[in-house]
């Protein structure tokens, strides 16, 4: 749920998203929250939703609140232009002996934004020995960190310092 994913690895497999970006600019929450009253857009400098598929969700004819996600809970005020608290969610059923080497990684957008599925399935993976998911965890988060950084470091060489802010990175990896 919002600005989160849930990704599948198996060995011998591509990394497999489990869940959606709710993102506003994605077409179908984009037409719930219109359909609530609510309008997506960008804040000035950023991409429109047309551009990135990403947007913020606005009050029709408002700039604020500007939340980044379409899906969320606790925010009452964006609940009725059409943030949902309701989640998606998908069963996938796992084959006992061929996916004994599965993993699930968790993360954050500020993540997602910097790394691929099968980039974070390959740095969880090389701790499936030891099955140490706090280790694999750490490993992802900083790595994630390490790719802002050097965004940041291009944008500020290019003297647009403010260009790139990093986001934030969180990451659970879980061995099956």
């Amino acid at each position: 749920a919002g600005d989160c994913r849930a990704v599948l690895a198996r060995p011998g497999r591509p990394a497999e998203a489990l869940s959606l970006d709710h993102n506003p600019g994605h077409p179908r929450e984009r037409r719930r929250i219109e359909a609530s009253g609510g309008e997506v857009g960008s804040f000035e400098g950023e991409p429109d939703p047309e551009q990135d598929g990403k947007g913020r969700l606005f009050i029709r004819g408002q700039r604020w609140p500007g939340l980044a996600v379409s899906r969320a809970f606790g925010d009452l005020v964006a609940k009725k232009v059409g943030l949902s608290a309701v989640p998606e969610f998908r069963e996938v059923a796992l084959d006992a002996p061929a996916d004994r080497d599965a993993l699930l990684i968790i993360g954050s957008d500020g993540l997602w934004n910097v790394m691929t599925d099968d980039e974070a399935a390959a740095i969880v993976s090389r701790f499936s020995a030891s099955r140490d998911s706090v280790l694999a965890a750490v490993e992802l988060v900083e790595e994630a960190r390490r790719r802002w950084e050097d965004l940041r470091s291009q944008a500020e060489q290019g003297g647009d310092a403010d260009a790139v802010l990093i986001d934030d990175i969180s990451a659970i990896a879980v061995f099956l």
